[in-house]
């Protein structure tokens, strides 16, 4: 029943197309992402009608992406996120279900505050040959020799733009974590980024969010699904967002 009121949600937006969508240039952007309920969503959807334009690509309005990250033997990228380290890389195999295109992706996090994606396009993401090895080599300054995948994460995505407010959000859903016979499935779970201006003042999705109880936390796919799929990995950090998911899918959170 859910997932019939999202759609018909979606169906209140004006599209955009992806051509349009490259035109909304964040040059020094502030991110915030946001946790709420599936239960919440075709609500924040229909407000944020009134405001944004959804992506369209060949009539679809929801896109599936598959992604595997990857790691070194004494899990050192991941090592730096639970350090809280400010400079620290998150390197991936995206796949694009809409276009069925994939990318090795490098996500950089600087000691700024800054996030810098990289990527290239690659025709297989079951292994690295030597051209990604030589990408990854030169983003990180770190060897490729070793790196594995870690984890395989799975989601839905809806992503939405304002070219009045400046603002790109993306709304993710059906999130599924999988390594070697491990699964783990958040059906309730949604996380929505808004990337936008620094200097942009309150929008209309800070609103939203507030309405529907939506708790902002820096909390990472990627590092979640580790967390869950690599149980006996130090992980402190980030047990509290791990136990206001738990509440989440259990349908017990609600915000004051």
């Amino acid at each position: 029943m859910t997932e019939e009121a999202i759609i018909e949600s979606l169906q209140c937006f004006r599209p955009i197309s992806l051509e349009e969508m490259d035109g909304l240039k964040l040059m020094n952007r502030m991110d915030n992402k946001f946790v709420f309920s599936v239960n919440e969503l075709p609500n924040v959807l229909k407000q944020a009608s009134e405001h944004y334009h959804v992506l369209e690509i060949n009539g679809q309005r929801e896109f599936f992406y598959l992604t595997k990250y990857m790691d070194t033997p004494d899990w050192f990228f991941f090592s730096e996120h639970q350090k809280g380290h400010a400079d620290r890389y998150k390197i991936r195999m995206r796949t694009y279900e809409v276009n069925n295109q994939s990318f090795l992706e490098i996500k950089h996090k600087t000691n700024k505050g800054q996030t810098k994606k990289s990527r290239i396009k690659v025709q297989s993401t079951d292994a690295l040959d030597d051209e990604c090895r030589k990408f990854i080599e030169e983003k990180t300054h770190r060897s490729a020799d070793n790196l594995d995948f870690v984890s395989i994460n799975g989601f839905t995505r809806i992503t939405l733009a304002s070219f009045q407010t400046n603002e790109r959000i993306t709304i993710d859903h059906n999130l599924s974590f999988s390594y070697g016979d491990k699964t783990v499935k958040l059906d309730h779970l949604c996380i929505a980024e808004v990337k936008k201006e620094r200097s942009a003042s309150r929008t209309p999705i800070i609103d939203i969010m507030k309405n529907v109880h939506g708790l902002n936390t820096g909390l990472s796919k990627y590092c979640i699904g580790i967390s869950y799929l690599h149980e006996d990995l130090k992980q402190n950090a980030f047990k509290p967002k791990k136990l206001l998911i738990n509440k989440i899918e259990r349908n017990e959170y609600f915000a004051s």
